[in-house]
């Protein structure tokens, strides 16, 4: 410990404890450059940072930014069910589920291809909305407009 004996502006003598060795000039100087550097490196980083932040997800066109984003954000509206039904066949087994083919679908009986829209498969035929629909005619669902698209006596039931 070294005490070092000093006069203060009014000529009193004041004692001050030091402990170690004062710091030379040349390394009072490379602390201050180490701190200054340190510094500007932090608000370099700081910078960096907020830049890269305004870049967005990077490798992508415009199109495909704006589908990331709406994933994001939730999904799309529900899907809305196709207004025209067509029948392909319908399949019911003698002790258990059927199957009928919507609109190019394999359904299976309890499930529906249209959200919200159920669906009742019958032996020779399926009902949606309470309307009965043969396999091989196509129904409009909103103005209730049926077509055949098979010619007459094409289909045969077994």
């Amino acid at each position: 410990m070294i005490e070092q004996r000093s006069a203060n502006s009014l000529g009193c003598k004041v004692r001050r404890k030091c402990y170690g060795t004062p710091l030379s000039q040349t390394t009072a100087t490379s602390w201050f450059k180490m701190i200054l550097m340190l510094s500007l490196s932090m608000t370099a980083v700081h910078t960096l940072a907020q830049s890269y932040a305004n870049l967005g997800p990077l490798f992508f066109n415009a199109a495909e930014r704006q589908a990331i984003v709406q994933e994001r954000v939730g999904p799309a509206e529900q899907e809305k069910p196709p207004s025209i039904v067509t029948l392909s066949g319908v399949l019911v087994r003698s002790g258990g589920k059927g199957t009928a083919w919507i609109n190019g679908q394999a359904v299976p009986e309890g499930h529906s291809p249209f959200p919200g829209v159920p669906v009742t498969i019958r032996p020779g035929h399926i009902s949606i909305k309470n309307q009965a629909v043969r396999p091989g005619e196509m129904l409009d669902l909103t103005n209730s407009h049926r077509v055949d698209t098979l010619a007459a006596g094409s289909v045969t039931r077994r």
